[in-house]
C-alpha cells in the first residue's frame, strides 16, 4: 500500500486576501485550509511506480484480495499497515489517495466479517486516522471481538498542529500538545486529517477496545494526544487483567492508567501484568501523580517483568509540572520537579527498574532500561 500516499498540499494564507474579508466571521484556518495547491510525487522511496497519479486503480488486487479471504478457513493473526503521512516544510503535508484508502478499507472490511477471520487472537491495525480504526473495528462481530487476546492500534498520520513530539521545534509555547491552530503552528494537515481529525473521532476508537473484553496484550499508538480517560475498558469478572500494555501519546489521569493494569473489580487476585510501555504520557493538571501509577506496579503486579518508561510529564499546570525548553531533543524517563520534598515519582520508578534487574537475575547491562545513579546500592525498596 505504499502508493496511498500520492501527493502533497501546500497551503497558503494571503494577508491581502484575508484583508477583503474583514468584519465577517470567518476563521483564519478556514481560510487557510481552503486555499492550497496540490503537487503530485511520489512520496514512497519504496514506490516502484513511474507513473504519478493522485490515484492508482487497485481493483485486480483488491478483487484478487477479496478472493483470499473467500479462500481462506482459520485466521488467527492479521496485520493491516497503511503508510504513515507528515508534515513537511511550513504549511505542507503529505497526503492521501483518498479513493484508494476508502477502497482499502472496505475490502479489509470485507476480510474482517469474512468466517475464517472470526478465529482472529491477534489483530494489528496501522492506520491513518482513529476514524478508520472505528470503521474497521465496526466489522468484526462481538464474538469475534471476544477471541481477540491481542490488539494493537497505531495511528500513522501525524500531520497538523501537535501531532508530533518533533514539531514543538516550531510550536513555542505548546508545552501541553494541545495547539489547534494550523496558522499558529505552520505544520499542515493532510487530507484524512482535516475529513477526520484523530481527537475528533478518538470516541470510535476507544469504543471498538472497551468491546474487546478478554484482551491480554493492548498497544494504542497515537499521534495527537488522545484522552485516555475516554477508555471505559474493565476486565472480565475473575480476570487477572491484562499481561502486556503500551501507551504512546496520551493525556490520562493517574487512576485511568492504574485501571488498565488493574484485575476485575472486586477480585481478589493479583494483577496480571508483565510488561509495560509507557512513552510520552502527560498527566491532567488535576490527574493526580505518577508515583501512584509506579507504586501500583511496585507492590501489586508480582509477575512485573519490564517498565519502560519515556518521556513521561505533566501538564503545565500541575504541581509537579517541569518545563522541558527542547522537548524534539531533550529526553528523559520522567519530567517531574523533584526537588519537592513528598514527591517520589523518580524514586518509585527506579526502585521499580532495580527490582526487574533482580528479578532477571543479571547486571543492569542486561537490562532493557536506561538507569541513571540516582539513588544509593543501599536504599531499601
Amino acid at each position: 500500500m505504499t502508493d496511498l500516499r500520492t501527493f502533497s498540499r501546500i497551503y497558503s494564507y494571503d494577508n491581502e486576501d484575508v484583508s477583503r474579508l474583514e468584519g465577517q466571521d470567518i476563521d483564519d484556518d478556514e481560510i487557510l485550509l481552503n486555499s492550497y495547491v496540490d503537487q503530485i510525487t511520489a512520496v514512497d522511496r519504496r514506490s516502484t511506480r513511474t507513473d504519478f497519479e493522485l490515484h492508482h486503480d487497485k481493483g485486480e488486487e483488491l478483487g484478487l484480495l477479496r478472493r483470499l479471504f473467500d479462500k481462506l478457513t482459520n485466521v488467527e493473526r492479521l496485520r493491516v499497515e497503511f503508510p504513515g503521512a507528515e508534515s513537511e516544510n511550513e504549511l505542507q503535508a503529505q497526503c492521501y489517495d483518498m479513493q484508494g484508502v476508502e477502497e482499502v478499507v472496505a475490502t479489509i472490511q470485507y476480510g474482517l466479517r469474512s468466517p475464517a477471520l472470526h478465529h482472529l487472537v491477534d489483530l494489528s491495525l496501522s492506520l491513518p486516522s482513529t476514524w478508520h480504526v472505528g470503521q474497521l473495528g465496526s466489522a468484526l462481530s462481538q464474538n469475534a471481538r471476544d477471541r481477540l487476546s491481542h490488539l494493537q492500534l497505531v495511528i500513522v498520520d501525524e500531520t497538523g498542529p501537535s501531532g508530533s513530539l518533533t514539531y514543538t521545534l516550531g510550536e513555542d509555547g505548546n508545552d501541553n500538545g494541545d495547539m489547534t491552530s494550523v496558522l499558529e503552528s505552520s505544520y499542515a494537515p493532510s487530507n484524512v486529517q482535516v475529513a477526520y481529525p484523530n481527537r475528533e473521532h478518538q470516541a470510535e476508537l476507544w469504543h471498538f477496545v472497551a468491546s474487546c473484553r478478554n484482551l491480554e496484550s493492548l498497544a494504542i499508538e497515537a499521534t495527537h494526544y488522545l484522552q485516555l480517560e475516554q477508555l471505559d475498558w474493565r476486565p472480565p469478572l475473575g480476570s487477572r487483567g491484562l499481561k502486556n500494555i503500551l501507551l504512546r501519546r496520551m493525556w490520562a489521569n493517574a487512576s485511568s492508567i492504574r485501571r488498565l493494569l488493574s484485575t476485575s473489580s472486586g477480585s481478589k487476585m493479583r494483577p496480571a501484568v508483565r510488561r509495560v510501555v509507557l512513552d510520552d504520557v502527560k498527566i491532567y493538571a488535576d490527574g493526580g501523580n505518577w508515583e501512584v501509577v509506579f507504586n501500583h506496579l511496585r507492590t501489586n503486579c508480582p509477575d512485573l517483568e519490564l517498565v519502560r518508561a519515556e518521556q513521561l510529564s505533566y501538564f503545565s499546570e500541575h504541581p509537579r509540572y517541569v518545563h522541558n525548553n527542547r522537548p524534539w531533543e531533550n529526553f528523559a524517563n520522567i519530567w517531574t520537579a523533584d526537588n519537592a520534598e513528598d514527591n517520589n515519582d523518580t524514586r518509585y520508578l527506579h526502585m521499580i527498574n532495580k527490582m526487574m534487574i533482580q528479578r532477571s537475575g543479571s547486571s543492569s547491562r542486561g537490562y532493557p532500561v536506561f538507569l541513571d545513579d540516582w539513588e544509593s546500592d543501599d536504599e531499601e525498596w
